[in-house]
């Protein structure tokens, strides 16, 4: 629909008609600057769009944002006739006295009739803004076009290899034809040499939102040759679990073959089958999509370990469908008896990226219960129209998060240690670490696997700054981290933690410069994605072959110089010599080539340890100059102002902790003000039902990275913006903070935690080669935080993730593999 956001125009907005009472009005839009208002003491049609097309047969939603200060609104949309006749007409439920933006939407069936035209009504005062009319169906498919790369490969398509989806004997080719095509640069030849031969699309993952899909193609046939299409339905193990068959057709011409279907129950993924059958066959132009749904769904997402008792609290409501009498939905808390002990209406959030093939798919509604301060275990439920949906149970109260996930993140780092028996998990591992670059060995065994690999990555956020990370957690919640003491050696976990990751560094450390030596590969060239348990992944026996290798090259871990002088003093204070002052030392000045290298976030917060523990004036003058070089960074103007670089969420971080450590000094007022600034271009970013950030790429936005998934990035955010909010007590901070925690415990559109042995839902596979140790298939180490959500197969900007249980050696690394960063933070 043209102009929905009414800000084109000169004497009124483009494309629309104002009627008596109807205004175009300027000020506090919902977005942009412009906007619709109307006025009338009876009901009165005050605005309507010019008439669009509608393609026959398809299912629309008009969807828009009202204000009504007083009365009564409606937005909705007459169906008309060639003639322009109105044939039907439909509206959005009703909008009643509000002082905020309130979304509404409509959907319906074009069965008869041509065009459609909105409408706004109203009875009082009453604004329209941000209106949009786009068919329900969403496209879903890679390559749609069968086009060939520079390599003649056909991109998401390849042979299909079941020989029993159809009678008889399959043979035959298939490649791309650039001379006989429908439209782009190419159409796919299928050629069948025995009685038939298919080229097959990836499998793509059902919607969680609708169980119905047409998948279609437009094909050519050659002679007596026929074509056919197949919908296969394959479940999480891979297995293939129906296939729904079209008719074949025959002809010369370009014809559409289409197959309308609503999936099996069991089905998790469906993937298109062009076949042909005695002759040749050209395709081109395949589409799959996902329809509105007939069967209403209600789906309530929540953190799933817990909420703080004192702190913000939301859970998003999602629904597959809008009631046409009421936009709010009931939300109730209730005990696990089922005792409602609080309950609120809750308006519409709207969808995201409604309208176009982005789209997640979903009605969503936020319901935030911060008010509620009781403690206990609790569910979630909400009534949506006939329909409703519950949470699964989680706990509210003081420090739940801390006491539910403490031990396991600490235990996780255990675990995943290299060169040590883990009872239960594994035995010493790659006792012959490592040749150097020179061909000399140097003993660099220790430390952890830095993923589902076994490699020991020596970069910001790699060991070194896990070291830091795990000293940092144990001076701010001892009660939490200080409390376990696995051996018995009267040093907590954690602290054991930070110095066998110290320690593994130190190693890595060149006496001669300071300097810290490049990553650990466990095994020369690609020998380090052998897939085995880790006892058996080398011989432990230096000098042979297979002995893993130091890239060449330097590492880079900022962090740990810190980190080694806070460790020197708690081992110095425990009557325990070391030489952790030196070699923090030595890499200090290397680091900082003396002091004169600043604008670091790393290097801040590592000056920051280095005048705690000592309390000279050199480190903190190197730390106000590091501040004022980031302060500097800021972005003061365009739409990522508030920014430092493409986001800041280091940089922010690191500056709260400078004013968090030195409140008196007279920098903090400027540092405050440009941590307020953040953290308003933090909010701009998560407009959103699940105040989830999205990341500036020019001039748009992304939720979800496209190559592998980024919980490291949501849960740095969240720590920055939790310190940004102890130095400014800037509530949006803490809910910002509160919502990208929230996101990765549950309240996200797949229901998952990604907490491993926490929540009801985590993933059902790792992409570990721990899934080779006896016991442990699910390659499931406890206090897993896997890479994460990424964009649905690659195309679309909604969270997708292997949730597949079989079928191949792992899930996807993208989605499914742990990473030392994640757990870092």
């Amino acid at each position: 629909m043209a102009n929905g956001s009414f800000e084109a125009g000169e004497s009124g907005p483009t494309g629309w008609r104002l009627h008596r009472g109807g205004d175009w009005a300027t000020g506090a839009a919902h977005t942009g600057a412009r906007y619709v208002s109307g006025r009338s003491t009876t009901e009165r049609l005050v605005c309507e769009s010019e008439s669009v097309r509608l393609r026959l047969g398809a299912d629309y939603r008009l969807a828009g944002w009202v204000r009504c200060l007083s009365g009564e609104a409606r937005l909705g949309i007459d169906l008309l006739d060639e003639r322009g006749r109105v044939i039907s007409r439909v509206a959005s439920p009703p909008v009643r006295a509000s002082q905020s933006w309130r979304y509404v939407a409509v959907e319906t069936n074009i069965a008869a009739v041509a065009f459609a035209r909105a409408w706004f009504r109203i009875r009082g005062r009453a604004d329209l803004d941000d209106v949009g009319l786009a068919s329900v169906a969403t496209a879903f498919m890679g390559n749609t076009g069968l086009e060939a790369d520079d390599r003649g490969r056909i991109p998401f398509w390849g042979e299909e290899k079941d020989d029993t989806l159809l009678p008889s004997r399959r043979a035959g080719e298939f490649r791309p034809d650039a001379e006989v095509k429908r439209a782009g640069k190419s159409s796919a030849l299928v050629a069948a040499s025995g009685d038939w031969f298919a080229v097959a699309s990836v499998n793509y993952p059902l919607a969680a939102w609708t169980e119905r899909c047409e998948l279609s193609a437009w094909a050519r046939c050659e002679g007596s040759a026929t074509a056919q299409l197949l919908a296969c339905w394959v479940d999480d193990q891979q297995k293939l679990v129906r296939v729904d068959a079209g008719a074949p057709v025959n002809g010369a011409d370009w014809q559409r073959l289409v197959l309308a279907l609503a999936a099996p129950t069991n089905a998790m993924s469906v993937r298109l089958v062009a076949a042909a059958r005695g002759g040749r066959v050209r395709f081109d132009d395949c589409t799959l999509l996902r329809l509105a749904p007939r069967r209403p769904r209600v789906r309530v997402f929540v953190n799933q370990i817990g909420y703080e008792q004192a702190g913000p609290k939301s859970a998003v409501v999602a629904a597959n469908f809008l009631p046409r009498d009421r936009s709010a939905v009931t939300f109730k808390l209730r005990t696990p008896i089922g005792k409602v002990v609080w309950k609120k209406d809750v308006p519409c959030s709207g969808r995201v990226y409604g309208g176009t093939d982005d789209d997640w798919g979903w009605y969503f509604w936020r319901a935030d219960f911060s008010a509620w301060r009781g403690a206990g275990q609790f569910r979630a439920s909400a009534q949506v129209g006939e329909a409703s949906g519950e949470s699964v149970l989680f706990f509210v109260g003081r420090g739940v998060l801390l006491r539910e996930t403490a031990q396991s993140a600490v235990d996780f780092f255990f675990i995943q240690r290299c060169g040590f028996e883990v009872p239960g998990w594994h035995k010493p591992c790659h006792l012959d670490d490592a040749k150097a670059p020179d061909g000399s060995h140097l003993d660099v065994t220790g430390g952890w696997h830095s993923a589902g690999d076994y490699n020991k990555l020596m970069y910001e956020h790699g060991d070194g700054g896990v070291v830091f990370a795990l000293l940092k957690a144990l001076q701010v919640a001892p009660e939490c981290f200080g409390r376990y003491d696995r051996d018995g050696d009267g040093i907590s976990d954690a602290l054991d933690e930070a110095i066998w990751g110290a320690r593994f560094v130190a190693k890595m450390q060149i006496a001669e410069t300071g300097a810290l030596r490049n990553h650990v590969s466990q095994g020369p060239g690609r020998n380090w994605t052998k897939w085995s348990a880790p006892e058996v992944h080398t011989d432990n026996v230096v000098g042979t072959a297979d002995d893993p290798v130091i890239q060449p090259g330097e590492g880079s871990s900022p962090l740990v110089s810190g980190a080694w002088a806070r460790l020197s003093v708690l081992l110095n204070q425990r009557g325990q010599t070391n030489g952790y002052w030196e070699a923090a030392l030595r890499l200090w000045n290397y680091s900082t080539q003396g002091g004169t290298n600043v604008g670091s976030p790393h290097l801040l917060l590592s000056a920051l340890e280095f005048h705690a523990v000592t309390a000279q004036p050199a480190y903190l003058d190197y730390a106000r100059r590091s501040a004022e070089s980031l302060l500097v960074q800021q972005a003061q103007t365009g739409r990522t102002r508030g920014a430092f670089g493409g986001f800041g969420e280091m940089t922010a971080g690191a500056l709260a902790s400078f004013a968090l450590a030195r409140p008196e000094d007279p920098l903090c007022p400027k540092i405050a003000q440009a941590l307020k600034d953040y953290i308003a271009f933090c909010v701009r970013q998560a407009d959103n039902p699940f105040g989830l950030s999205a990341q500036p790429e020019g001039e748009s936005d992304r939720f979800i990275p496209a190559d592998m998934g980024n919980s490291f990035q949501i849960l740095g955010r969240a720590w920055a913006a939790a310190l940004v909010y102890r130095v400014t007590r800037e509530p949006r901070a803490l809910s910002f903070a509160t919502d990208h925690v929230d996101w990765l415990l549950g309240k996200n559109p797949l229901d998952l935690c990604l907490f491993e042995g926490k929540g009801a839902f985590n993933p059902p596979r790792y992409h570990h080669r721990y899934n080779q140790i006896p016991g442990r298939e699910r390659g499931a180490v406890p206090g897993t935080v896997p890479n994460g959500f990424v964009r649905e197969m690659g195309l679309a900007d909604r969270p997708g993730f292997d949730l597949s249980r079989g079928g191949n050696r792992s899930p996807s690394y993208r989605t499914s593999e742990p990473w030392l960063v994640h757990n870092l933070f």
